[in-house]
């Protein structure tokens, strides 16, 4: 979301003093050349990806369009390396629990937007265009990171603190060149020399626009340190616009105040005459004059925290682990250590990383239907699987763990909480579990991976992991959908007009050969995949 009107007062109210159009092949040139160093511009993936993808005015179908958006993602690349300057994207990797009001008010929104596609779809209307806007595909949001990765060659990183902090701090040690965005919390952050505005930026001129955060504090008369607290006082993540509309009532009303609003508020941030950091006791004055509430000076304190350097979790731990350390003590701290590598690099998923750090689960809103009270909802369906995975990643865990917190969709009202889910522990798991950094290791043996994997599955009945191992592995992760599944029938959770066709010519009679295509790969194919969720099941 960034800062409140700050994009637009940049843009408008003090147009070609803090924001002008540039070359960015010209800027490129004249940095390598001050430097001597090759341009390095960070992109907030999460922010730019779908505004990338996009700008082309691809219309998105329910998931199935990731070889367009890896086609658009290649150009993108490739339009940057064309004017010799390299790329690195960055994804939120944490939902901050600061921001949880914030995070609860855009999955209302988007429970709102999905629920009106879907009575759209049910009315047979034709241009769903507009919901490209607010709605991102679902395996663009659960695989673009990978996508862009593997199959644009990038540097991807996951947050491990406060998404846009990480990137300006990043960007400000490594001296980059730009951070490329559409939030306008990097025109409060110290980061990049240049931060390009995504919403301007054309692949063909290779223009956009730039925000100089230098002079933007020329033009508002603001030290440094006073921008966090601008910030906190226009509203943001952490505190809503919606919650300083008393407050703003007294610089302006009316049909002036957009204009009006951020000077004011900026005259007002320079009457409390702070060098450096905002102590508690003058924080409490200003909520208690912004809010009539002086304990909320704890949300004015975590919000101007959010701009300002933080010292890393695994920094803080490394210095207070004791000399007398066990060595149950001492894995789990080498766990930990890989873990967050593994996030960083983007080499797993968020899931693996906030079970083992302690920090939860939390899945937002799948394009799925939440009025349809006959359907189980995603996030619940697969709860108990999510709960036998707790305990693999969580079996030498010091002390033992018994829960783990979760904030999941699980209807179309929104969770307030974090809630406490029980782990499932799988039956003789000590015996089967090699311990998470030998099986993490390249020369763990594949039997013993897939042995754990198939035995996650489920309680009761088993999935052959020799069968898995020997299957093609493009197929494993829809057999094993299918097997977790077999028991609410695939077709109450999928939907195309290719599954209604094959599942009506079945009903009919048709043959698996002819459901197939007479084709002897595919057939082959079928049989082997059939016999490992119906293992007695007829052929023909």
């Amino acid at each position: 979301m960034g800062v409140h009107r700050l994009q637009t007062f940049l843009k408008t109210d003090v147009s070609n003093v803090c924001y002008r159009n540039v070359d960015i092949k010209t800027l490129a040139a004249q940095y390598r050349q001050e430097t001597g160093k090759q341009p390095l511009m960070v992109v907030d993936g999460s922010n730019c990806v779908r505004k990338i993808y996009m700008a082309k005015d691809n219309g998105w179908v329910l998931g199935g369009d990731m070889l367009d958006f890896i086609k658009e993602m290649k150009s993108f690349v490739s339009a940057f390396r064309s004017v010799d300057v390299d790329i690195i994207f960055y994804f939120d990797g944490v939902t901050c629990k600061d921001k949880l009001r914030t995070w609860i008010l855009r999955r209302d929104y988007q429970m709102e937007q999905i629920g009106n596609l879907f009575c759209d779809l049910e009315n047979k209307r034709k241009d769903l265009s507009e919901y490209s806007k607010s709605i991102q595909s679902p395996l663009i949001g659960a695989t673009g990171q990978f996508a862009i990765k593997f199959e644009c060659s990038c540097n991807v990183r996951l947050s491990v603190e406060e998404c846009d902090w990480e990137i300006a701090e990043f960007a400000r040690k490594e001296g980059c060149f730009a951070v490329l965005s559409g939030d306008s919390d990097f025109a409060i952050l110290q980061g990049a020399r240049y931060y390009f505005l995504v919403d301007d930026l054309d692949l063909a001129t290779m223009t956009t626009s730039v925000f100089i955060r230098d002079d933007l504090l020329t033009a508002l008369g603001l030290q440094s340190h006073q921008l966090f607290l601008l910030a906190s006082l226009l509203g943001n993540d952490i505190i809503s616009f919606e919650e300083l509309k008393t407050f703003h009532t007294q610089f302006c009303s009316g049909k002036k105040k957009k204009r009006c609003l951020l000077p004011k508020v900026a005259q007002y941030v320079k009457k409390w005459e702070v060098q450096g950091d905002y102590s508690d006791k003058v924080l409490q004055e200003i909520a208690l004059d912004v809010f009539q509430d002086e304990d909320r000076f704890k949300d004015l304190k975590a919000s101007i925290r959010s701009y300002q350097p933080q010292q890393a979790a695994d920094e803080e731990e490394k210095t207070s682990v004791a000399t007398n350390t066990s060595k149950v003590e001492e894995n789990w701290r080498q766990i930990k250590e890989l873990a967050r590598g593994k996030h960083v690099s983007s080499s797993t998923t968020k899931f693996l990383y906030g079970v083992i750090m302690g920090d939860g689960v939390v899945m937002g809103v799948s394009q799925e239907d939440y009025r349809n009270k006959d359907i189980v909802c995603v996030a619940k369906m697969y709860r108990s699987l999510r709960q036998r995975i707790y305990g693999i990643l969580l079996l030498e865990k010091p002390g033992g763990a018994t829960t783990v917190e979760e904030l999941c969709v699980e209807s179309d009202v929104c969770p307030t909480e974090y809630q406490q889910v029980s782990i499932e522990w799988i039956p003789n798991l000590r015996s089967i579990h090699p311990g998470l950094q030998h099986l993490w290791k390249k020369d763990c043996s594949p039997k013993c991976r897939w042995r754990l994997f198939a035995e996650s599955l489920t309680q009761k009945k088993k999935l052959d992991a020799s069968s898995l191992e020997n299957l093609d592995f493009a197929y494993v992760v829809p057999v094993a959908v299918l097997f977790y599944l077999k028991q609410v029938m695939p077709w109450f959770y999928f939907d195309g007009k290719l599954l209604l066709d094959m599942y009506t010519k079945a009903i009919r009679g048709a043959s698996n050969e002819s459901l197939c295509g007479y084709k002897d790969e595919v057939y082959r194919d079928f049989r082997h995949m059939l016999d490992i969720v119906q293992p007695r099941t007829s052929w023909r």
